[in-house]
């Protein structure tokens, strides 16, 4: 059975007064309605472990340990997990959207891309870009691949919509 049956995602119409941003979270929420996007509880269930693991290590890196929130809010580490499943959930649903969107359109990331996204992140760290592409072989440049491909999709389904605003 597949797991993603889009719904329609061109002319979506979207009112003029909302941000870009705005107007990507509204489109994109307006085909999760008329899509059908099944995700596994254990999909979501892994999803919301990471998701708390990275909000563990944003507390540390603020000097504060996941101990003391837990103390603090008075929870644990299974509340804690349960409380991120259905944020886990909404945005596994909107990844997979927008992945069958790519595919569907042929949407892919090119070397030029690719390439300034690594440029990109000669910034963010104290490496060379040979070096980091050295790093972002294998996994890690699939991975930067299909965020550059989940870009390219929304980007689209943006465009769509500005020939279909409506006041």
């Amino acid at each position: 059975m597949a797991k993603v049956i889009l719904g329609r995602y061109k002319g979506i119409r979207v009112p003029q007064n909302l941000t870009d941003k705005e107007k990507e979270d509204y489109v994109i929420e307006e085909i999760l309605v008329h899509s059908t996007v099944k995700v596994s509880e254990k999909e979501v269930t892994e999803r919301a472990r990471r998701m708390a693991e990275e909000y563990a290590l944003r507390l540390t890196q603020q000097g504060l340990s996941i101990e003391q929130y837990y103390g603090a809010s008075n929870t644990d580490e299974k509340a804690l997990v349960s409380k991120m499943k259905e944020l886990a959930k909404k945005q596994l649903r909107k990844r997979m959207l927008l992945e069958e969107i790519a595919e569907k359109e042929g949407i892919t990331a090119t070397e030029e891309e690719l390439d300034r996204e690594i440029e990109k992140l000669t910034i963010r760290y104290p490496l060379g870009k040979e070096e980091i592409k050295k790093v972002m072989q294998g996994e890690e440049e699939v991975r930067l691949r299909n965020e550059i491909v989940i870009k390219k999709a929304v980007d689209f389904l943006v465009e769509q919509t500005k020939k279909c605003e409506v006041t």
